[in-house]
């Protein structure tokens, strides 16, 4: 794993799923993705279905005293559904498999391709955080491997096969000259995150991710423009929700004709937690090219003593990178910044 912050200083250039698929009788980089994926993959990334979780104890074992060894790569027989209690902390697998050459023929020459892996936004509006948003640098062959912890107060369960992260292929910029574009700043541009609304996970619906359905349970508001209240105390190892003041749109910047003049397609975004104190952490992903609305987070208290949090509080930043290739709009249930499911739903 490698700090995404670097990656972006290097000014990563954002491959398309279409693009990639287009070249993939030259450089296959990924293997056994979803039929939906393979027919009409939305956004910017490839989605990455789980293939199985084993429980870790306390002492960094898998349970039944396995240490994480290669035969973790060869398991036959594969139980179907998980349910992770709180804090507890399973490895996992996806069924889908990377490869990165040292060097690809694609573009204007050869070039160097990485993949950066975030979790899909599902699981941190359910609670759970994925140690998955990492970089993986060429040469590389094989399945994604996570760690997941269940951070909110009650059980979820998860099936086989779910789609949990989300791949996106990326080279580096050679030198492009790029212009401006009206309303979003130049490439490699950043935006503040602020937070303008905070919410606790309730427990009054079960929660569940599945390969078609999902409830992710109701949230409240403990601090925002409902209650009037302005600050909220998070204790040790506790979990909330926030939502972002600023809305993204990248539904109206981020098609092709919006970018004439340019070797790129559109824009996407990628969100970059700040360091707000020792211990707590900022859960984000990225924004698709078709999203808008506000941005949910998640902000953990791994410390060991209560901080306080506030509205207003700058908590991330999103960065908008190019990309070419064309791109299929985001189409799912989140744009709007709709912040959890109203009950059992469909995926789309």
């Amino acid at each position: 794993m490698n700090s995404i912050y670097s990656l972006l200083s290097m000014k990563p250039i954002i491959l398309s799923p279409l693009f990639v698929l287009a070249m993939d009788s030259i450089v296959p980089l990924i293997y056994d993705i979803g039929e939906r994926d393979r027919e009409r993959p939305e956004g910017v990334g490839f989605d990455l279905r789980l293939r199985f979780l084993e429980h870790i104890d306390q002492v960094g074992m898998i349970s039944g005293n396995r240490e994480l060894d290669e035969q973790m790569y060869h398991r036959q027989n594969i139980s179907s559904t998980w349910v992770v209690g709180r804090n507890s902390i399973y490895y996992g697998q996806t069924i889908e498999h990377i490869n990165l050459p040292l060097h690809s023929s694609i573009m204007d020459g050869e070039r160097s391709i990485h993949a950066i892996v975030f979790p899909r936004t599902s699981l941190h509006r359910a609670g759970i955080g994925l140690i998955s948003d990492f970089w993986l640098v060429p040469p590389f062959d094989g399945p994604v491997e996570f760690v997941l912890k269940n951070l909110a107060g009650f059980d979820f369960e998860i099936e086989s096969g779910t789609r949990v992260l989300n791949c996106v292929f990326v080279t580096f910029d050679e030198g492009h000259q790029v212009k401006q574009t009206e309303g979003i700043g130049r490439f490699y541009y950043s935006q503040p995150l602020t937070i303008g609304r905070i919410l606790r996970l309730s427990d009054k619906r079960k929660r569940f991710l599945r390969k078609v359905d999902r409830d992710l349970g109701e949230v409240f508001e403990v601090a925002g423009t409902n209650t009037g209240q302005k600050t909220f105390n998070l204790d040790a190892d506790d979990y909330v929700l926030v939502e972002t003041r600023e809305e993204v749109d990248l539904a109206n910047h981020g098609i092709t004709n919006k970018l004439q003049g340019t070797p790129f397609s559109a824009l996407a975004g990628v969100i970059i937690p700040n360091r707000i104190e020792s211990g707590i952490h900022v859960i984000g992903t990225k924004v698709d090219p078709g999203y808008y609305g506000t941005i949910t987070l998640g902000i953990y208290n791994g410390s060991n003593r209560r901080i306080s949090i506030h509205i207003g509080d700058n908590v991330a930043s999103v960065y908008f990178l190019p990309v070419v290739g064309p791109v299929n709009p985001y189409q799912g249930q989140w744009r709007g910044g709709r912040v959890t499911t109203d009950g059992p739903e469909h995926q789309i």
